[in-house]
């Protein structure tokens, strides 16, 4: 049976986007597109797959064009990373037969990953979603720095000053996601997408783990946080003279 390797950093960020406002999971159909390097059989990156409103027939209904503007915009950081694998939570509870084959028609997927949510178990299936054909290895390099967001792996508490400074990373990163979500609704443009792109860099760099250099930290993301407030204004100040 093959075998894939997932860095824990694209569990947490699965897990912090199936968690509500409120810090409870929010009960849903979710998918991801998994990006990473072939060649190490490792995933790295993913891409949200937002499904629109169910019809009566039940069927999954997403935006080809917004994925693929979001997997885009991750080769822009990550040239050498290739759409791999399609992730899907809890197929236990849904029906992605049909998401897995229009997926199949842009990004074939090598293998499904399903992910079940309350018990944090990862099995890897074929495309047909038939049988299990591999294994999942997570690799775990990030646990002693970032939260669990709502899933817990052992019984000892965080430090307070840890649980604060991740609810202050989280609603940055809960603002920086209002505001690509805004322009990705919006007229492209070479400044859009620039923004675009800090924002991204700026939502990986929180995503880090904590150096020894706090303060080259804090400064660097100073930096990028007054260029995105810089090129935003730009933006703003565009549409006026419009």
């Amino acid at each position: 049976m093959e075998e894939w390797r997932i860095e824990e950093e694209v569990i947490i960020a699965i897990n912090h986007s199936c968690v509500d406002g409120e810090d409870q999971v929010s009960l849903q159909p979710r998918a991801f597109l998994l990006l990473g390097d072939r060649e190490k059989a490792l995933l790295q990156n993913p891409v949200p797959i937002d499904f629109n409103a169910q019809s009566h027939t039940g069927k999954l209904d997403w935006d080809v064009d917004l994925v693929r503007e979001r997997v885009r915009l991750l080769q822009v950081m990550h040239s050498l990373q290739q759409p791999l694998v399609l992730l899907v939570v809890d197929k236990e509870l849904y029906d992605y037969t049909d998401l897995v084959e229009e997926i199949s028609v842009h990004w074939p997927p090598e293998c499904v990953l399903s992910y079940q949510l309350d018990k944090c178990v990862l099995q890897c299936w074929d495309t047909a979603l038939y049988r299990e054909i591999g294994h999942v290895v997570v690799e775990q390099s990030l646990s002693g720095y970032l939260p669990n967001n709502g899933i817990k792996t052992n019984g000892v508490d965080e430090p307070l000053h840890f649980q604060e400074q991740s609810q202050l990373v989280k609603k940055l990163i809960q603002k920086i996601d209002h505001i690509i979500n805004h322009l990705q609704n919006a007229t492209s443009s070479e400044l859009l997408d620039e923004i675009l792109r800090q924002c991204w860099l700026l939502v990986c760099r929180l995503r880090l783990p904590p150096t020894e250099d706090i303060e080259r930290d804090i400064l660097t993301l100073d930096i990028q946080w007054q260029l995105i407030q810089t090129l935003t204004t730009q933006v703003e100040t565009a549409l006026n003279f419009a």
